[in-house]
């Protein structure tokens, strides 16, 4: 019976060691698998962050180049004009009559 009943206990034993070990690598592997998902979640949010910050700074760098651009624009549209166009006088710019004529703004005319 000694045999026997020491036959079982070792199998009884190993058999519950064999579980004991299975559980804890299941607990290990679900560990792990919980760290890759939040890993890949603080990945992709900072992949989202980056991609916002990236858009801001070229949204910033298209309206420079826009506004500059609309400048170059404006001052080669106005040297086309003419010397006599100003932004007081407008595209036509000053007529004879206002060159030549004695009135001033100043009331000494």
């Amino acid at each position: 019976m000694s045999m026997a009943y020491i036959a079982v206990t070792a199998i009884v034993v190993g058999a519950g060691t064999s579980i004991y070990t299975g559980e804890q690598q299941k607990k290990a592997n679900k560990k792990q698998l919980l760290a890759q998902e939040r890993s890949q979640v603080k990945a992709a949010n900072k992949q989202i962050t980056n991609d916002r910050l990236a858009q801001m700074g070229k949204n910033k760098a298209n309206q420079k180049v826009s506004g500059s651009d609309q400048y170059l624009s404006q001052a080669a549209m106005s040297a086309q004009k003419g010397a006599g166009s100003s932004l007081l006088t407008g595209t036509a710019g000053a007529g004879q009559d206002n060159l030549l004529s004695n009135r001033s703004t100043l009331g000494l005319g």
